[in-house]
């Protein structure tokens, strides 16, 4: 195809692009429900346990090596802790994290456990707020591993990643962060694959590139700005948002931050 006949093609607008992913969103949701139901005579079969929800049964089918259905034998309960703010200005990050762990760990013990070594081990969570302030988070590690005996931590990161990181290391406490957290040999415990934040943010300038107009239609190079709170986890996942716009050619004219009790953002946005 020439470059001519290539322009007489339409081009994918942000509408088409949201209804796309809508509808693969939508498509991956149902097959990997059928993929665990399979229908009722399958589902009976295969004696999946009672109480399970749909939406339970989409998130079980994310874990294939559970074999969920199959008798083993349980173990002892084996208890988790949830570290983050769950008040003040960065509640906001902790909250809906604490909400998605109680929804997991309940599908996870309506199949008798988490399946480990031939056994399945029921799941507690303890939680702990922490405000996002690095010295609760330390008196929270020490409360959950000390008082709870937990044997692994699940939190955003950030400031608190680092004021714990020696006691965790210590206890042989496996930590995993949301966003991203320094991982070397002095932190073995820390585990880099709990990041899901800055995939998500880096593919934000792919989005844009692929629903705006060409530098060439609009006469002028594309231009990207961020503004997001001011605290370390911002500018960890700010890092990797402007480093993949200036990698698909964006120009970056504007990145700052605010306040993260800022309530007035009129100021922010028409800056």
């Amino acid at each position: 195809m020439d470059r001519k006949d290539h322009k007489k093609e339409p081009g994918m607008n942000r509408r088409d692009f949201m209804k796309l992913a809508g509808i693969g969103g939508a498509a991956l949701s149902t097959a990997s429900a059928l993929s665990l139901t399979g229908g009722v005579k399958k589902a009976e079969a295969a004696k999946l346990p009672a109480g399970l929800t749909e939406d339970e049964l989409v998130i079980l089918g994310h874990l294939p090596d559970q074999q969920i259905g199959v008798d083993y034998p349980q173990g002892e309960t084996i208890t988790v802790g949830f570290l983050c703010a769950l008040s003040g200005p960065s509640a906001g990050w902790g909250l809906p994290g604490m909400t998605g762990n109680n929804i997991w760990i309940d599908a996870v013990n309506k199949t008798g456990g988490l399946l480990v070594g031939g056994k399945r081990y029921p799941l507690k969570m303890h939680a702990f707020d922490d405000e996002g302030n690095a010295s609760k988070a330390l008196q929270g590690a020490r409360q959950l591993v000390l008082e709870r005996d937990v044997k692994f931590i699940s939190a955003i990161g950030g400031d608190p990643a680092n004021a714990t990181a020696p006691f965790l290391t210590k206890h042989k406490v496996v930590y995993a962060s949301l966003v991203p957290t320094d991982m070397h040999p002095t932190r073995p415990y820390f585990v880099a694959g709990g990041d899901i934040t800055p995939q998500c943010n880096m593919f934000n300038a792919l989005i844009a590139k692929m629903v705006l107009p060409s530098e060439k239609e609009l006469g002028r190079p594309l231009t990207y700005a961020l503004t997001t709170q001011e605290d370390i986890m911002s500018r960890q996942v700010g890092a990797w948002e402007i480093g993949s716009a200036i990698a698909m050619g964006f120009e970056i004219v504007y990145e700052k931050f605010f306040s993260v009790d800022t309530t007035d953002f009129a100021p922010v946005v028409t800056a």
